[in-house]
């Protein structure tokens, strides 16, 4: 069961609706991001929330294990407080195709033969959202658990446009009554 909140609280439970920011891309304008979506976007419901759930506990054995090093979710809440998920993926700079690359996680470099990560906006059409970030999973004491995080420098670079404290702690309960599993937050990036 989800944290229900009123639409008329999202912007105190959740933060103000942000539209992406280009002025830390790459790229002057995010045009090469328009009218395209990782493969793998889906909304956070009962469905995908189960489908994580048991990813978290299959690498718990090998050879799945492995595959929690390599794999990393980018998510965004909707301006409707739905949550978009998928696995970050690689695009071309031309924008012609979606193919089947996916960057190691944190710090893959996005100047290798011209390639790009699909970024947070491509999680929403409008590229608004309450709030943007990564989901992953590591292994704490043995066991592996779901991180989340909130590095976007698409919505949280500037930092009078990141969540506060309460914000903050508002999405790790959300995120864990919908996955059903505790959440670990990383808040050591440069940026929430």
């Amino acid at each position: 069961m989800s944290l229900q909140v009123d639409f008329e609280d999202m912007d105190e439970h959740f933060g103000v609706v942000k539209a992406a920011d280009s002025q830390y891309s790459d790229e002057p304008s995010m045009d090469w991001e328009k009218d395209r979506s990782p493969s793998s976007l889906c909304v956070l419901d009962d469905e995908s929330a189960a489908a994580l759930k048991k990813f978290c506990e299959a690498c718990a054995s090998k050879p799945i294990s492995d595959l929690s090093r390599g794999v990393t979710f980018i998510w965004a809440m909707k301006p409707s407080g739905e949550i978009a998920v998928a696995v970050e993926a690689l695009a071309e700079l031309d924008g012609t195709k979606i193919y089947g690359g996916f960057p190691i996680r944190r710090n893959f470099p996005l100047d290798v033969d011209g390639e790009r990560k699909l970024g947070h906006p491509c999680l929403h059409p409008d590229m608004e959202a309450r709030a943007a970030g990564e989901l992953y999973l590591d292994k704490v004491d043995g066991a592996y658990f779901w991180h989340l995080n909130f590095l976007s420098g698409r919505y949280h670079r500037d930092p009078a446009k990141r969540p506060n404290a309460q914000q903050i702690m508002n999405f790790a309960r959300h995120f864990a009554s919908k996955i059903g599993m505790d959440i670990h937050l990383d808040l050591d990036g440069d940026f929430v």
